[in-house]
């Protein structure tokens, strides 16, 4: 399947986002609003807005701690053919290995506050995709199926499996209900992760910068661009079951952090050394190596993703003309 493929919305289709001032979210008014869809019917949750793309000609923007709203009347009370993505979640993850408190506030506390709105306001979506991740696995041997075993290491990971398990239990949340499972997403408008980072470092100095971890990290990396095309193309897919839906998403090969250096330091014409740790993980709960089995997702979709180096190339490109 061709990524720009344009997935066919039905004329009176409404979309909230939770996070949608975060970097997946940005992306994907971006991709929404490039498809013609009226600002009156995508309705933003959060806490803040902190790109000048956003603005009232692009959607209808609601500042709130989504973790303490407990009425989203005025998105849920009246649109019907509702879809719903839900991106809202901590996204320092270092930190929150350290204080568990913001991954059950900002991560937990979010999904427990958007189910309980909707089963409240008794309007059911036609669809709901819920921004999970490998984390929720831990650390294993060989590709990670949709049914492999969850044990996740770190507070992160351990959120974003309750959050999946209530949304698993609350029976009539909407007809299809997606957990997705993302790669390492990178691209534009990006607030964190190992290509944000290191481009700063290396930006910062003209000698050397450190990088976390001992560089072998091997993981699967998907641009933001086509993973918000992805998730709008599943979305509209009626090929999947009715109810609760588990989704590993990303391409099939994997990059390492060397391999993301190297790319950083060709494109931005560097001289400066990396200075790797003696670890391989790079901060506690940090999960240096997975690969995700896709099959489902070819199955049920056709698609194939770019490589992950496709992925890369784009992401560091986009990186180094913000600044």
């Amino acid at each position: 399947m061709d990524l720009e493929r344009k997935s066919a919305f039905p004329s009176d289709a409404n979309f909230l986002v939770t996070g949608g001032g975060g970097f997946i979210g940005t992306n994907l008014i971006y991709e929404l609003s490039q498809r013609g869809i009226h600002p009156s019917r995508i309705h933003i949750y959060d806490r803040q807005f902190s790109f000048p793309m956003f603005s009232r000609d692009r959607a209808t923007l609601h500042q709130a701690e989504l973790e303490f709203v407990t009425n989203l009347e005025p998105v849920l009370g009246s649109p019907s053919n509702l879809y719903v993505f839900h991106l809202a979640a901590n996204s320092d993850i270092q930190k929150s290995s350290q204080d568990p408190s913001l991954e059950l506030r900002d991560t937990f506390g979010t999904t427990f506050s958007l189910v309980s709105s909707i089963l409240q306001a008794q309007v059911r979506p036609r669809a709901l995709v819920f921004a999970s991740l490998s984390a929720i696995f831990g650390s294993k041997v060989g590709k990670l199926r949709e049914d492999s075993q969850v044990e996740p290491l770190s507070n992160y990971g351990k959120m974003k499996a309750l959050s999946e398990k209530l949304l698993e239990l609350s029976d009539g949340l909407a007809d299809r209900v997606f957990s997705v499972r993302f790669p390492n997403v990178v691209g534009k408008w990006s607030t964190h992760g190992v290509i944000h980072d290191l481009v700063r470092k290396v930006q910062a100095s003209s000698s050397w910068f450190q990088v976390l971890g001992d560089g072998s990290q091997e993981k699967p990396y998907l641009h933001s661009e086509d993973l918000v095309k992805l998730l709008l193309d599943v979305c509209f897919n009626d090929e999947f079951p009715h109810g609760y839906n588990t989704l590993n998403v990303g391409p099939e090969d994997t990059a390492t952090v060397s391999d993301i250096v190297r790319e950083i330091l060709i494109q931005s014409g560097s001289n400066s050394l990396p200075k790797y740790q003696a670890s391989r993980a790079g901060w506690p709960g940090d999960v240096p190596e997975y690969r995700f089995d896709t099959s489902y997702l070819k199955l049920m979709t056709g698609v194939k993703l770019p490589t992950s180096m496709s992925a890369i190339r784009r992401a560091v490109k986009d990186e180094l003309e913000r600044y």
